[in-house]
């Protein structure tokens, strides 16, 4: 009984949860990405490298939790 409850508590409020941040991170980095083309100073870009970096990471270990958090049997990752 206890692993179905949190089984369904990962499936209603975990996992959206996590899909969420994942997407927004992504969704924020592209417009780093993006930004960073038009900087013309050398320090703002080493700077923007540098949160480009850890948004990245961030990323990583998001996509990584939340394929985790998928149900046995389940290949398709957003």
């Amino acid at each position: 009984m206890k692993n179905l409850i949190k089984q369904a508590l990962t499936a209603a409020l975990i996992r959206p949860a996590t899909y969420f941040a994942m997407r927004s991170v992504e969704i924020n980095l592209d417009g780093m990405i993006k930004t960073r083309e038009r900087v013309e100073d050398p320090l703002t870009r080493h700077a923007m490298n540098q949160a480009i970096t850890l948004a990245r990471s961030e990323a990583v270990r998001l996509r990584n939790k939340y394929i985790a958090l998928q149900p046995r049997g389940s290949w398709r990752v957003a």
